[in-house]
């Protein structure tokens, strides 16, 4: 079992745990730590001390998933994989199920399982029914879009070799939406709030090269400049993000004052269903903020 770890928080001992639990035979977990700036890696460390079967591996720079996933597959020693966030559940019969039905079938690669999603409130939990039958799977229909920031995509790894030659000690961080040249050739790869966090974590007098929108950068460079931190733009040409610059404080206060008067405006409508799903997201983001 591959479990990539970051900044796992209070659900990463449950995920754990019920890998553990599982009702299968042999078991082995790969708790890969990619450099989390909470409680994970002491976590991580008690049951790799407790248990046998728990591997560790850390991290003292951030990876990013997709590279800490395929360093946890080459370290892997089993005859099958599995993989799982940190802060999913396992069901006990899980991989003795999976297990199973692989080697029943021999000429199957991968399978999954239905999913049940838990919510903020127990109305808000339901299971998600995963085409399974050959029938299904033929007649399931998938809508493939290749979407993309212009903005991130501008960033090219002749920007980020330039500038390492005039800032050899300097370090490099990018947006995940950046081209994949981009964030492999990063020291840091994530959110905009981990490239806040980095960068304010960063001893002073750092040096720093940023892959994102133009308005977060400059922002955060004026921030840390007391602390002697250089904090520079990725690309030579300015991009600005036409979409975060569709509000601006003065129509922001408008629209807040019309709510408060009891009008609204500028509404935008969307069918019930997604407007329903809308709200769970909404209310799982604030739950977790």
């Amino acid at each position: 079992m591959l479990m990539p770890v970051y900044n796992g928080g209070p659900l990463l001992r449950d995920a754990i745990e019920s890998i553990l639990a599982q009702a299968a035979g042999e078991l082995e977990l790969i708790l890969i730590n990619d450099a989390s700036g909470d409680g994970s890696r002491a976590l991580i460390d008690e049951f790799a001390r407790r248990d046998p079967r728990v591997r560790a591996i850390h991290h003292e720079k951030n990876h990013g998933l997709a590279a800490t996933l395929n360093e946890a597959l080459a370290a892997a020693r089993g005859r099958l994989v599995a993989r799982m966030d940190q802060d999913d559940i396992a069901l006990p019969e899980r991989l003795g199920l999976q297990a199973d039905f692989m080697d029943r079938h021999p000429d199957v690669a991968v399978v999954g399982s239905w999913v049940y999603n838990l919510g903020v409130t127990p109305a808000h939990d339901r299971l998600v029914r995963l085409p399974f039958t050959p029938e299904q799977i033929r007649d399931a229909k998938m809508i493939l879009w290749k979407g993309h920031c212009s903005v991130h995509q501008m960033f090219q790894p002749q920007h980020i070799e330039r500038w390492r030659a005039a800032h050899p000690r300097g370090s490099v961080i990018s947006h995940p939406e950046c081209g994949f040249e981009v964030c492999k050739a990063s020291d840091f790869v994530g959110s905009t709030e981990t490239i806040i966090n980095t960068v304010a974590a960063a001893p002073p007098n750092t040096e720093w090269l940023v892959g994102t929108e133009l308005n977060l950068v400059t922002r955060i460079a004026e921030e840390f400049k007391p602390q002697g931190k250089l904090i520079q733009f990725m690309a030579p040409t300015v991009c600005m993000c036409s979409t975060m610059a569709r509000i601006d404080p003065q129509h922001l206060c408008w629209t807040l004052e019309n709510l408060a008067a009891g009008r609204v405006v500028n509404r935008i409508e969307v069918p019930e269903p997604d407007a329903t799903q809308a709200r769970v997201a909404l209310d799982r983001m604030l739950a977790v903020s």
